[in-house]
């Protein structure tokens, strides 16, 4: 819009000097584009009001706000149950380690999969998708609370029913030192902006201090799970330790700690209820 208007400026001030029948008709259409422009603008702006007052309280999001954008193949996301049985089934939990399945492009920050990516390139996949439209997603800790309401948690426990794949995966012990790392944080003198500040200025696998923070019981957490060497012990505390950072500057950290710890506590009570029935 800037360059429109100092292109008009400019035209302008030549057609002052050179009064011209093509240049005042030159300058009648830019008028014309300029107007057209900012009647476009003003329908954006309404649509992504439109969007933004939307409410997720229910399985099923409103179709209609997305028919302009994806096509039928892609219209999962607004589907709570297709959306949480695709990431369930991508994580692919059955097979793999939680700490593997975790560092697969959907997961990763840093990545070809991300916005400034797909800004120059075609979204061709669901996966690729999902990539570009979780880094618009709201995690203010009111949407949070919207979106994982009770459907969707219902939703999310029953991926985990009659399967071991929480404790099999790994995911229980990622669960499990999630939590750990946010308490301890808690109990020590840093702040997890502290923490988010040593991540963002700093090269990820050479933050200096924060190996002063690990404690004995994230080893002791880490070490439920037999197939994590030292190395890969390490990097796993620095991914928990750069998970609340970020969690720190979106300010939903107590939210995502709640949601977390409810979400071990219920799975894990279902698998041992299940091995007292059987």
């Amino acid at each position: 819009m800037k360059k429109v208007l100092i292109i008009l400026v400019s035209i302008s001030f030549f057609v002052s000097c050179n009064s011209t029948t093509e240049l005042e008709k030159e300058l009648q259409e830019l008028k014309s584009k300029q107007e057209s422009l900012i009647i476009t603008n003003n329908s954006l702006n309404n649509y992504i009001d439109s969007l933004i007052n939307i409410r997720t309280n229910s399985n099923s999001i409103d179709k209609s706000y997305a028919t302009t954008f994806i096509n039928e193949e892609m219209r999962f996301i607004f589907d709570k149950k297709k959306l949480f049985k695709y990431l369930f089934e991508y994580a692919n939990l059955g097979n793999l380690s939680v700490f593997n399945s975790y560092n697969q492009s959907i997961w990763k920050s840093k990545s070809p999969y991300t916005i400034n990516y797909y800004k120059k390139h075609s979204i061709t996949s669901k996966e690729e998708y999902l990539c570009y439209i979780f880094g618009f997603f709201d995690r203010s800790p009111e949407n949070l609370n919207r979106f994982f309401n009770k459907e969707s948690l219902e939703i999310i426990y029953g991926l985990f029913e009659k399967n071991y794949y929480y404790e099999r995966s790994g995911l229980n012990v990622r669960a499990l030192i999630l939590l750990q790392v946010y308490e301890d944080i808690q109990d020590n003198d840093i702040s997890l902006m502290q923490i988010y500040s040593m991540f963002s200025n700093n090269d990820y696998h050479d933050i200096e201090g924060i190996e002063n923070y690990f404690t004995e019981a994230q080893f002791e957490v880490l070490q439920q799970h037999e197939d994590l060497n030292a190395n890969e012990i390490k990097r796993v505390l620095y991914d928990a330790y750069s998970f609340w950072g970020r969690r720190g500057s979106e300010g939903n950290a107590d939210v995502v700690y709640e949601l977390i710890k409810d979400f071990h506590e219920i799975v894990s009570k279902n698998k041992i209820e299940d091995e007292i029935i059987e």
